[in-house]
C-alpha cells in the first residue's frame, strides 16, 4: 500500500496527538490536546496535511497563514519515529507549499529551537535560510532560530 497525503481527517486526530507527544523537541508546551487539534482543523486560516498508509497516520504538518499579506508560518511537521528519514516530512512540506501557493502565499517562515540540529538541517535542506535568532523567545527562555523560504 502506498503512502497518501491529504487534508485533515478527524479519524486520525488521536494518532496526531500520539505522534506529537512522542517527540521530545516540541516547540513549546502550549497544551496540545485532542480539542486543540480539532479546533485548529476548523480554523479558516490554518491548514493541516496528513500522510497516511491505510488507517495508520505516518505524520502531519500544520500551517497558520495570512492570505491578505501572502505570508505563512509552518509548524509543526511531525513524523512517526519509525518513519523518520523516509521522505514523509519532505512530502508533507511540498504538499503544504503547493496548497499555500494556490492561496497566494509567497513567504514561509518556521521557528525551530536553537539546539534542534535535526530540524534546522531538515529545513535548510528544503531551501530555508536563517532570518533571525530570537533570544529568550519561549516561556522557558529558550532561543529560537527563525528560518525563511520564498514560494515561487
Amino acid at each position: 500500500m502506498d503512502t497518501a497525503i491529504g487534508d485533515f481527517k478527524p479519524f486520525f486526530v488521536e494518532q496526531m496527538l500520539e505522534i506529537y507527544q512522542s517527540h521530545e523537541h516540541c516547540f513549546e508546551d502550549i497544551g496540545v490536546c485532542l480539542e486543540f487539534l480539532l479546533e485548529c482543523s476548523q480554523r479558516p486560516d490554518f491548514l493541516i496535511k496528513q500522510a497516511y498508509m491505510g488507517e495508520k497516520l505516518l505524520g502531519y504538518a500544520g500551517c497558520l497563514f495570512f492570505e491578505n499579506v501572502g505570508r505563512a508560518e509552518l509548524g509543526p511537521i511531525v513524523v512517526r519515529g519509525d518513519m523518520l528519514g523516509q521522505g514523509i516530512g519532505k512530502a508533507l512540506y511540498y504538499e503544504m507549499e503547493q496548497a499555500l501557493r494556490k492561496r497566494g502565499i509567497r513567504r514561509f517562515i518556521v521557528k525551530v529551537k536553537d539546539g534542534n540540529m535535526q530540524a534546522l538541517g531538515f529545513f535548510k535542506g528544503l531551501g530555508f535560510s536563517v532570518e533571525a535568532v530570537l533570544r529568550d523567545y519561549t516561556l522557558q527562555g529558550e532561543d529560537i532560530v527563525q528560518l525563511v523560504a520564498y514560494i515561487k
